[in-house]
């Protein structure tokens, strides 16, 4: 064999085996394509969710700061009250 059958050769040989895995190729490259695309949309929501509960959260805690100062206010008003019937009832 010289030089150029065996060229032919090797040319016919990678045309036989992209030939024959080309379609497969083709369908795993869209499968791939389809799986990084909703991994994507997933990610996106993820995000969203994350930002919901994040604003959530906070408002929660805004929420129980407000009741607690309230409570304190609550709580030192009725100390007071406490305090000044204690002295009316010494006298």
């Amino acid at each position: 064999m010289d030089s150029g059958e065996i060229a032919s050769s090797a040319g016919n040989l990678s045309k036989q085996f992209c030939s024959q895995y080309q379609p497969y190729l083709n369908r795993t490259s869209s499968k791939l394509k389809h799986v990084v695309q909703s991994q994507n949309v997933l990610q996106d929501s993820l995000k969203q969710e994350h930002t919901k509960i994040k604003e959530t959260a906070v408002n929660e805690v805004q929420i129980a700061m407000t009741l607690v100062n309230h409570y304190r206010f609550k709580l030192q008003r009725l100390s007071k009250e406490m305090a000044y019937l204690q002295e009316r009832s010494k006298r």
